[in-house]
Order: structure tokens, then C-alpha cells, then sequence
């Protein structure tokens, strides 16, 4: 009768396990996100997100655009969100965010006085930018083709903090998210100035591949992030 009666709670318990799974209070989410997502968007929407479904393990990386867009064809990502301009064939994607682009400069330097102005008034300026392969790197390199002049990249680092480091020292100015440079501004005597080129506006996309077959745990996180000021009450 004992064994029976076993028999039956671990039944039970794995009936329970399987119904939070199948409805994503339990469940596992790979999210893999670029630089820009990360410091700026998503820490509030995650933190919200996991308060609402604790039983749900959110795995996050950080990762280039391009690296992002071959995980997720290649199932190592579930969820994803990367600049537009990436290609991305075989992923479906949607509109997560605008992230406005300023060049950054310190107080001291030729252009520190100036409110707004094009990317071509920058080029004859020395940029410190991004490693090769981040997408901002790749976006500014193709806006300096666009208009017949060379980019004069002196540094290349791994960091939006290490980029502002950089341009405080007077190595250079570079194009950096708004949102994630305006506190480091005033600390280290640095300006950020208007971009009037369209292009200074640009998408990060949120992508998946087949969202029918994807768990109920990454639908929900989908969701959220297609509302992300939503507080979900679901447990």
C-alpha cells in the first residue's frame, strides 16, 4: 500500500512539473542579446520578467549581431535581439527598440560647442571605436563609404565604458547609444551631439525562428518583451 501510495505522489508531482512546463511557469530561456540591448533595454524588462516567473531560468549572453543571428538558425539561442542592418534569413523578426546614436566628444574638443551636425562634418576627426565585428563599428564604416571619406579609427576596444575612457583622454570621438552614454557624460567632462542622419535612429530587432515550435517559457518571454512595461502576474 505504501509503495502504491509512492507510486502515485511522484506521479502526481511529475503531472504538476509537466503541466508548469507546458503552461512556462517552469522552463528554460536562452536569450542572447548585443551590447546596446544589454546596457540599456533589457536589465529592466528581465528583471521584471524573472520577478514574475521565478521557476523559469533565464540564460543571457552577450553576444555580436551577427554571432546572435547564426545562434538562433542554429538552435543555440532561443530568443535574440541584435541590430537591424544584420542579416538575418530564416529569423523571424520584429521591432524591439529605436536606439538614437550621438557622437560623443570631450568638453575640450574642436566640436564640443556644436548642438547638432552630420556624420561627414566628423570624418576629418580621429574615432575611437568598437572591436571589429560589432555591428555599431560596422554601421559607422559603412555611413563614412556612404559619403566618399575614410573613417580615421586611431582605437578599437571591447566597451561603451571603455570607448568613453577613451574619448575623455582625447584619443578621439565616437558614435555611441544615447541611453548608455548620458551617465558617464558629466563624470568625465564628456558632450554628446545630435546625429541628423537617419541612419543615427536605429532599430534593435527582436528575433526567434518558428515561434510555434519554440516552449511556452520563451513564448512568454517573447511576449514580454513585446510589452515590456507589462507586469505579468502569471506564477
Amino acid at each position: 500500500m505504501q509503495h502504491a501510495v509512492r507510486l502515485y505522489q511522484g506521479f502526481e508531482l511529475f503531472s504538476n512539473e509537466m503541466s508548469e512546463y507546458l503552461d512556462g511557469s517552469r522552463g528554460h530561456v536562452r536569450l542572447w542579446a548585443n551590447m546596446s540591448a544589454l546596457t540599456e533595454f533589457l536589465p529592466d524588462a528581465l528583471g521584471r520578467f524573472m520577478n514574475a516567473h521565478p521557476r523559469i531560468r533565464v540564460e543571457i549572453e552577450e553576444q555580436l549581431s551577427g554571432d546572435i543571428v547564426r545562434a538562433l538558425l542554429d538552435g543555440i539561442a532561443d530568443v535574440g535581439v541584435f541590430a537591424d542592418g544584420t542579416p538575418a534569413h530564416g529569423v523571424t523578426v520584429e521591432t524591439f527598440q529605436t536606439d538614437e546614436l550621438v557622437v560623443v566628444c570631450s568638453k575640450n574638443h574642436p566640436l564640443a560647442k556644436r548642438k547638432r551636425l552630420s556624420f561627414a562634418e566628423c570624418l576629418e576627426h580621429s574615432f575611437v571605436g568598437l572591436n571589429r565585428g560589432s555591428s555599431l563599428l560596422e554601421l559607422i564604416s559603412r555611413a563614412a563609404e556612404a559619403v566618399g571619406q575614410p573613417l580615421r579609427l586611431r582605437i578599437q576596444v571591447r566597451s561603451f565604458d571603455a570607448m568613453c575612457q577613451m574619448i575623455a583622454a582625447n584619443l578621439g570621438i565616437g558614435v555611441l547609444p544615447r541611453a548608455t552614454c548620458e551617465p558617464l557624460l558629466r563624470p568625465r567632462g564628456l558632450v554628446a551631439l545630435k546625429l541628423t542622419d537617419n541612419w543615427a535612429n536605429r532599430q534593435l530587432l527582436l528575433g526567434y525562428v518558428d515561434e510555434q515550435s519554440l516552449s511556452s517559457a520563451t513564448r512568454l518571454m517573447i511576449e514580454h518583451l513585446r510589452n515590456p512595461l507589462r507586469v505579468d502576474s502569471q506564477r
